[in-house]
């Protein structure tokens, strides 16, 4: 059902010619239909208000926790009194690299023959035997990106469950490789594990949703930060200091490319993957 029109609706208020419909002006004195004009602000508005908003509550609301998370995880890592509360997210970074390297060797049709973990700088080795050499070499950087990337992706209306899974993995990384790899970790990797762990269980069994959405894509963002400042050092060992033995120096030797092209395909790999991850988020979320 259409609503009456007035006579002003009609007719210019000031000359009485006949109004076009829609017309902002008067064809006839160039009289301005203030209607028309208040409703086009109004209208304009609307819509900056529509396409310009970060969603701050409900599903939609995934960038707003990576923005705190993210700001979070700056101020704490450059705060030496509260970086510890960074560590075990870090040591968890390397677990996930380390794996990452386990996994794609297994997967390939290759043997884990250890897996280690320095817990002081957060550098890791896995020595491996038979699989497909480069995609094992390849799978520490750009599987922790990846990983990263896919913790950025989940909805965070899954975070609890997310959680609980997460501190399930944490658990078991250390468990698995002492108990089928012979890794003897020092007790201090363990006790972090462990902690991380199960404040993740905890978090994802007993906090409200906005505490577990929070915690879960700080674990993401520093997952990502972690893996992006680890290939920077990469990056630089290769051009600068080739005596450093790394994982780009392991594929280089086997194709004779050079450690730089492989920092820097496995710098593409990975930048790629998170700031596809970060886009799609940021479309999802923009309402």
């Amino acid at each position: 059902m259409s609503a009456p029109m007035s006579k002003q609706d009609v007719y210019c208020p000031k000359c009485g010619e006949a109004r076009v419909p829609g017309g902002r002006f008067c064809m006839g004195c160039g009289h301005t239909f203030e209607q028309g004009k208040a409703s086009l602000t109004t209208g304009t508005r609307s819509g900056l208000r529509r396409f310009g908003r970060v969603n701050v509550h409900g599903d939609r609301s995934d960038l707003f926790y990576v923005i705190v998370a993210s700001l979070l995880a700056l101020v704490l890592s450059h705060l030496p009194v509260l970086g510890v509360v960074v560590y075990p997210f870090k040591l968890f970074g390397t677990f996930v690299h380390e794996w990452s390297h386990a996994l794609v060797a297994m997967i390939t049709g290759g043997h884990v023959l250890e897996l280690q973990i320095n817990p002081s700088d957060f550098s890791g080795e896995t020595f491996t035997s038979g699989g497909w050499f480069l995609l094992i070499a390849s799978a520490g950087y750009t599987g922790a990106a990846i990983w990263g990337a896919l913790l950025l992706l989940a909805p965070t209306r899954f975070s609890n469950r997310i959680l609980v899974g997460l501190g399930a993995i944490a658990i078991l990384m250390p468990l698995l490789g002492w108990i089928f790899f012979g890794t003897s970790f020092p007790a201090s990797t363990w006790i972090w594990a462990i902690v991380f762990g199960a404040v993740a269980l905890l978090v994802g069994l007993r906090a409200t949703p906005r505490i577990a959405r929070v915690f879960h894509q700080f674990i993401a963002v520093v997952l990502c930060f972690t893996t992006l400042d680890s290939i920077r050092y990469l990056i630089w060992a290769s051009f600068n200091d080739p005596r450093v033995h790394s994982d780009a120096t392991n594929a280089a030797g086997y194709t004779h490319l050079g450690a730089p092209f492989w920092s820097i395909l496995w710098a593409v790999i990975a930048v790629t993957a998170i700031g596809l991850a970060a886009w799609r988020v940021t479309r999802r979320s923009i309402a």
